[in-house]
């Protein structure tokens, strides 16, 4: 089962809130409880430090039979023969069970409640007026609120720690888990709301008053009661007034908590819950329903025990309460306490042994239920002490049947036995825990170390921290940049981006269609047998490509020529920011595509010589500008993804670099620094590269020795493909009249065809002007190159080079890591981060002394060994 922690400032009144943050214990303004929790459990609160829950194993609930070291006496026995004063009825622990709890108070005093949540309260439940508060009393040595019908409208948090003055006080606060409003929606099953009420986020403690003198006791409280069931009103208007002025509210899952010290006291916890109700008597249903969740959060808890409240002149199988309990699978870890035994009867003699024997409403074991005999009414109205209280009680108890027929079960008559199997039930609980405590507190040391190790360390020289620090960035910078080691992730994608720019240039090159224009591919007779006349025709199958003769046309032969339109060569202006990536429709769009005829005709009309064959450069030109004009929008965007590649680096080195130094000055102060150099850096680079684009498309201009070679290349390949599509269109013919062409049998056979084929084709009327376009093309590619390169340079020196070489200055400079004063201004922390770090170093050394507390402890329960089991 998991249980959430507590947080450490569910007990503190304001003194003690300060005396904690200070690291002081105060153990009077600290409740010192051995309480799992002095407020109602997960449902109510919300966990502290660091929201770490711990689980809890399952608590195996042994009780009174469980083994106690170094005796073989039965509880009821050592009860029953213990010499106890009724005065001092409090004191019945034995020597080894109050060292327990002791040493636990001493882990309280240490404010680590939320890493110790598990040990155990006692949650006093029973149906209205079944004698439940009357027993708080006599344990607790108080008085609580008395009235016909229900008492208790909101949980009592009663906590008791001995003392070795003679001084009693009780410090009363008020606990505000929840926030009433009358208009909220019903919650039906949810954990943490009821009907009316909403869970805050953090629970307000409020001081209300200190009581000296235990005959003021019961006033006060039934004030902090007014006061709870009010909650729209100030708290401090009910220390005075009417005490038994109406309320805004029937009940509440508030709690008054009573924090009380005094001499003989035992180290106890309870909590007194609101009466079980089947109905309510202003007809108000809802509350029915609210009564019965409020008790059975508390019950759920698997670490809560419970001592269940009967009078035992009502029949048990009735009690709502034990239906409660029943239902919340608590029976395994419940004691119960019969009360107003003076109103049995002779007729419920015989199911009153059955119930003590254990056969009868059996709860943890046979030996689970007791029976106590409080003061009545009229007896505190006449001012009947705690002594005569307790001396009427054991004369009660010495006669019938108590000391005759049932008197084999007096060992588990009367308040002083009740209250020592309580206490014995703590010791033994908290022998079973410490193992796991020890383990808790381990787990809590290693969170919060943790955790403060990811604060820096504190500068003894502030100059010094920020230089060091500054020069680890920068380092840490340079290693990216140069690709060092492993540091090699932003090399190879900026590598990926520039080869990416190349393959884009190369993609919108002047594509020409070497096709002749409106030749249209033949149909065949895919049944014909026929070779008609085609018996004398010389088959010519191109070595690059063979017909398919399974294709189908419309019209066999040549088509006439279709005039085509214009090619619109737009350029795109380039909008401000990234330029979004195109995609290959786009890319194919803003190609520059020529077929033939529009090649011919660019020519033709563009010259101006009277001598034929001559063309006008001026059309080259016209053409390699027009293949350039995406060429921006390309490198563009290059830029945009190189910028957004190296920001993402310096971004995340940063961070990484100084991530101890998230909440200071500093960390904003080098981001700043950073951006504002690489934003002066880029905007120049940038503008340089453009400027070096500008003048690639300017005007073509090379004086590359290797640019004669490079058009003789082109040309050869233009031609070679020209004649490749001619030859197929020649047999495409041919195959529409039925021929059969025959596949060459050899590469050899294939490229004498082809010399075959080309002598006896006619005159190409293409050819001059694939051969002048071939310095278009030749030269896109020698630019296209150049320009890739002349961005790579650009980049390099004027970027990366610069950032590699001048942001340690840049950074010394805006940091001023030469003035003292102003580094250790950077340095300061968060006034909120560095009150954390003081928190956490204070919960370390409580968690340490915890550690060395409870392995001691250990220590000494295994030196007493473990001994034979003890049996009631």
């Amino acid at each position: 089962m998991k249980q959430e922690p507590m947080s450490e400032h569910h007990y503190i009144t304001s003194a003690a809130r300060h005396a904690m943050q200070e690291g002081i214990p105060n153990r009077l303004s600290r409740p010192l409880s051995i309480s799992s929790r002095a407020t109602p459990g997960p449902d109510f609160h919300n966990a502290s430090s660091g929201n770490t829950t711990i689980a809890d194993g399952d608590m195996e609930m042994s009780g009174i039979a469980a083994s106690r070291g170094g005796s073989n006496l039965t509880v009821e026995h050592e009860i029953a023969t213990a010499a106890v004063d009724p005065e001092d009825a409090m004191q019945v622990l034995g020597q080894d069970s109050r060292q327990l709890i002791r040493a636990v108070l001493k882990l309280k005093e240490l404010n680590i409640d939320a890493t110790l949540p598990s040990l155990p309260t006692f949650v006093v439940v029973g149906d209205q007026s079944a004698g439940k508060s009357s027993i708080i009393e006599a344990v607790c040595d108080i008085s609580v609120p008395r009235d016909q019908g229900t008492c208790t409208r909101c949980p009592f948090q009663i906590t008791t720690s001995s003392a070795s003055q003679d001084e009693w006080i009780c410090t009363v606060t008020l606990h505000n888990t929840h926030a009433y409003n009358p208009t909220s929606a019903r919650v039906g099953k949810n954990a943490t709301d009821y009907d009316r009420w909403t869970k805050q986020q953090k629970m307000d403690i409020l001081d209300f008053a200190v009581v000296r003198d235990k005959s003021d006791l019961q006033d006060v409280l039934r004030r902090a009661q007014l006061a709870i069931l009010d909650p729209h009103q100030p708290a401090q208007d009910f220390l005075h007034g009417d005490p038994h002025a109406n309320t805004k509210v029937g009940f509440s899952p508030n709690t008054v908590s009573l924090e009380i010290v005094g001499p003989g006291l035992p180290e106890l916890s309870f909590v007194d819950l609101p009466g079980a109700i089947n109905v309510h008597e202003d007809g108000e249903d809802y509350l029915v329903a609210f009564v019965e969740k409020l008790i059975k959060t508390y019950l759920r808890d698997p670490k809560t025990m419970v001592l269940l409240a009967c009078s035992a002149d009502q029949d048990v199988e009735n009690s709502t309460a034990f239906r409660y309990v029943s239902q919340c699978k608590a029976l395994p870890r419940c004691l119960g306490v019969l009360t107003k035994p003076d109103l049995v009867g002779l007729s419920r003699h015989s199911l009153l042994q059955r119930i003590l024997r254990g056969d009868a409403f059996k709860l943890r074991d046979h030996h689970a239920w007791f029976v106590t005999k409080q003061l009545t009414q009229e007896d505190l109205d006449a001012g009947a002490t705690r002594r005569e209280a307790r001396d009427l009680e054991d004369r009660f108890f010495a006669g019938e049947p108590w000391a005759t027929t049932l008197t084999r079960y007096s060992p588990r008559f009367g308040t002083a036995k009740l209250q020592a199997a309580i206490s014995f039930e703590l010791s033994q609980h908290i022998r079973r825990e410490i193992p796991d405590l020890a383990a808790r507190v381990q787990a809590r040391i290693d969170i919060v170390s943790t955790e403060l190790e990811g604060f820096p360390e504190l500068a003894k020289s502030a100059s010094h921290t920020v230089t060091m620090e500054s020069l680890a960035l920068v380092q840490a910078v340079q290693g990216h940049l140069r690709g060092d080691g492993l540091n090699n992730g932003f090399r190879n994608d900026y590598r990926t981006l520039l080869y990416a720019l190349r393959s884009e240039l190369k993609s919108r090159r002047l594509v020409v269609k070497l096709g002749t224009p409106g030749y249209v591919m033949q149909s065949i007779c895919l049944e014909s047998d026929d070779e008609g006349d085609a018996d004398d025709a010389t088959p010519m199958q191109s070595p690059d490509e063979t017909p398919s003769k399974k294709r189908k046309a419309n019209d066999g032969g040549r088509a006439g020529r279709t005039p085509q339109a214009t090619k619109t060569f737009a350029s795109r202006t380039p909008g401000s920011g990234r330029v979004d990536k195109r995609t290959k429709a786009v890319v194919e769009q803003e190609k520059l595509v020529l077929d033939l005829d529009r090649l011919s005709e660019m020519y033709t009309s563009g010259s101006i010589y009277g001598l034929p064959g001559q063309f006008n450069p001026k059309v080259t030109e016209d053409i390699i500008a027009r293949s350039q004009v995406s060429w921006e929008a390309v490198v563009r965007e290059t830029l945009e993804s190189i910028k957004d590649l190296l920001l993402k680096m310096l971004v995340q080195v940063h961070g990484g670099s100084l991530a101890n130094r998230r909440r200071t000055l500093l960390y904003a102060a080098a981001a700043e620094a950073i951006e504002t150099y690489f934003a002066a850096l880029w905007d120049q680079g940038h503008e340089r590269i453009l400027q070096s684009l500008a003048c690639e498309k300017h005007k073509p201009i090379t004086y590359n020795t290797s640019m004669g070679p490079k058009i003789d290349e082109v040309k050869y390949k233009l031609r070679y493909d020209r004649l490749s599509a001619r030859i197929s269109e020649h047999n495409d013919t041919l195959e529409a009249k039925g021929a059969k062409i025959k596949n060459p049998a050899s590469d050899t056979d294939r490229l004498k065809q082809r010399a075959d084929l080309e002598g006896k084709l006619k005159t190409d009327e293409y050819g001059r002007f694939i051969g002048a376009v071939a310095s278009a093309l030749a030269y896109y590619d020698v630019a296209s190159d150049h320009l890739v390169d002349s961005v790579a340079k650009q980049l390099e020196y004027g970027l990366l080079s610069a950032i590699d070489q001048g942001l340690d200055e840049t950074l010394r400079t805006a940091l001023r890591a030469t003035n003292e004063g102003y580094c250790a201004h950077l340095l300061e922390q968060d006034t909120a981060v560095e009150a954390h770090r003081v928190r956490l170093q204070g919960e370390k050394g409580r968690l340490n002394a915890a550690l060395v507390e409870l392995n001691g402890l250990g220590q000494a329960v295994r030196q007493q060994g473990r001994g034979s089991s003890v049996q009631v």
